[in-house]
């Protein structure tokens, strides 16, 4: 009877503990993939934002005076690590993800350059001792080619005098 007993649970347990093993297998595989960067195509996910090779290879260390015009109000920033597609903005005014606004050049020539973008990550919230530079990484948005082309040529021209 004790025999049999034990090879009924041996025949009943094994099936559900190796189900339970696959399974789990399955699931670290597919987890492993999904933050394996070689595995993303394109620059969508959050987890796309924290691998730097990411990044586009034309990015300009400057130091630009703007004006941020938002629903919050306007305020003075500098623009840096300029790109395309984004920057970095040294700013102390409090913004939250996917917050819009418009970055403003007044300096530029021959006129005054509007760049709208949205804020994709902020580092404001992070004790004073650990920042080197407070401010936002923003994406440009929904900008027309004129401005693009005008942000082209200023990070060209950035790079020919440096």
């Amino acid at each position: 009877m004790d025999v049999e007993f034990g090879y009924n649970i041996l025949t009943k347990t094994i099936p559900i503990v190796l189900t339970f093993a696959i399974i789990i297998i399955f699931f670290l595989r597919k987890a492993k993939n999904a933050y394996n960067p070689e595995n993303s195509l394109s620059f969508n996910s959050s987890t796309d934002l924290l691998n730097e090779e990411r990044r586009e290879p034309e990015r300009v260390d400057i130091n630009l005076d703007v004006k941020l015009e938002s629903a919050k109000g306007n305020s003075k920033a500098i623009l840096s690590n300029l790109s395309i597609s984004g920057a970095f903005v040294k700013c102390n005014q409090k913004f939250s993800l996917s917050d819009k606004f418009t970055i403003l050049l007044e300096n530029h020539k021959p006129k005054p350059l509007a760049i709208s973008a949205e804020i994709i990550w902020s580092n404001l919230a992070i004790p004073g001792d650990h920042i080197v530079n407070r401010g936002v990484g923003v994406r440009f948005i929904n900008n027309p080619q004129e401005t693009r082309k005008s942000l082209e040529s200023l990070i060209t021209k950035h790079v020919k005098a440096n």
